[in-house]
């Protein structure tokens, strides 16, 4: 080869890494970070420095060694392309602030650092050993060649692991969005993949929800039925336990999606997706519980009384019923007992008064003897006047949580339905 082709050869390789370098700068944002442990508190004790890699809606944490501190997913592009000087993000079981930016070159030095010390390890670490009880659940790299034991057990091979060999748990858990709310809104059910200190969650459908890396041993071995964690920018709590065999068949879902949508080339946008989940998958299932009007009289439930027509000596409910709460007639001299054979007594509508408790009842009769003006005032005079012709009316006055509100509920309602006089209007 010339050294003309060289030099060409040369300049076609550095352009291309120029030109990687920039897609790479032009995705994703690298900066400088103090990171600590999440609390509520006001002021944060930062416990390092960090760098931070952030994608669209992903970041990676890692320390100074370039060692992994958490990443996170799930985040809205807002969220992330508003993140600047002085701001702050949850990360894993991290809170971070930013504090400056760096570029490409100084992120990939830092994660070199990390990536020799890996090597490092595996040069020096050649056998693993790993209990009984643990072997049911490690992964391991069977590519790896069997290597004697130590200890004289000459008999016995191993399969070397590698260093990222880990045991997982599986759990069924809820999810929702971060919020501070005392009662969360979960949003759906999920799947969740634990590891030693990452967390993987996916949907019902095999979907990536989010993930996070960074918490402690403790806190995710403490885990369990009720137990809360965030995970990326969602909150969940877990329902139960599932076997590594559910969690690949929730997972191969996806992947079947991702297979057929490839192979036919199609491209749903997010409205065709939702009418084909709802009208082509689940043709037959209601996507709402129709209503139903509620049971009457005669219905095995039994929990309303008919109304009657209203006529003098026929009350709208029957007076004779138990527990039946009857009104104190008009008395002697009040506009409503002028029409002697019209009168009719007023009965409160046993729905609302099998609700109701004694003291309860006696302060509805309170109330309707002193709103309609039975009862007589002294007034300033020192004469006694009824009640009707200064206006009527009434004070109830008890402390919280003992009926007031359903005494005049059921006060209101009664005069609107009802009347001492048959065929008239209170």
């Amino acid at each position: 080869m010339s050294p003309l082709s060289n030099q060409k050869l040369q300049q076609q390789v550095s352009a291309k890494s120029t030109t990687e370098l920039k897609v790479a700068d032009a995705i994703f944002r690298y900066m400088t970070c103090v990171w600590g442990k999440k609390s509520g508190r006001k002021h944060k004790k930062w416990e390092g420095d960090a760098f931070m890699k952030v994608g669209s809606k992903t970041v990676i944490l890692v320390d100074e060694d370039g060692k992994e501190l958490g990443r996170g997913s799930g985040y809205k592009d807002v969220e992330l392309q508003e993140l600047g000087d002085g701001g702050r993000l949850g990360v894993g079981a991290r809170d971070v602030e930013v504090t400056g930016s760096c570029s490409h070159q100084e992120w990939e030095q830092v994660v070199a650092r990390a990536k020799r010390g890996v090597e490092a390890k595996v040069h020096l670490k050649t056998v693993a050993e790993v209990t009984p009880a643990q072997s049911r659940f490690v992964m391991t790299n069977h590519q790896h060649q069997p290597v004697l034991m130590a200890g004289g057990c000459n008999n016995t091979t191993v399969t070397e692991l590698p260093v990222e060999a880990v045991t997982f748990r599986y759990f069924t858990c809820v999810w929702g969005k971060k919020s501070g709310r005392k009662h969360k809104k979960w949003e759906g059910d999920a799947f969740m993949k634990v590891g030693t200190k990452s967390v993987i969650l996916v949907s019902e459908e095999g979907k990536e929800i989010g993930r996070s890396s960074g918490y402690t041993a403790v806190q995710l071995e403490q885990l369990e039925d009720g137990g809360r964690l965030g995970v990326g920018a969602k909150d969940v709590e877990i329902s139960g336990c599932c076997s590594p065999q559910q969690w690949e068949e929730v997972a191969a879902k996806a992947k079947r999606g991702v297979e057929s949508k490839v192979q036919s080339g199609e491209t749903l946008s997010r409205t065709e997706s939702l009418v084909e989940e709802v009208f082509v998958k689940h043709p037959s299932t209601p996507t709402f519980k129709p209503f139903k009007a509620p049971s009457k009289v005669g219905d095995q439930l039994n929990q309303y009384t008919a109304q009657r027509s209203v006529a003098p000596g026929v009350p709208m409910f029957d007076a004779r019923r138990e527990g039946a709460v009857v009104m104190p007639s008009p008395p002697p001299g009040h506009p409503l007992r002028i029409d002697e054979a019209r009168l009719v007594e007023v009965v409160l509508d046993p729905f609302i008064g099998r609700h109701m408790r004694p003291h309860q009842k006696e302060g509805l009769l309170f109330l309707y003897q002193n709103v309609l003006g039975f009862t007589k005032i002294r007034s300033f005079d020192g004469e006694d006047v009824p009640s009707f012709a200064a206006g009527g009316g009434a004070i109830l006055a008890d402390e919280m949580g003992l009926g007031k509100t359903l005494q005049t509920v059921a006060l209101v309602w009664t005069l609107l339905k009802q009347s001492p006089r048959a065929g008239a209007q209170v």
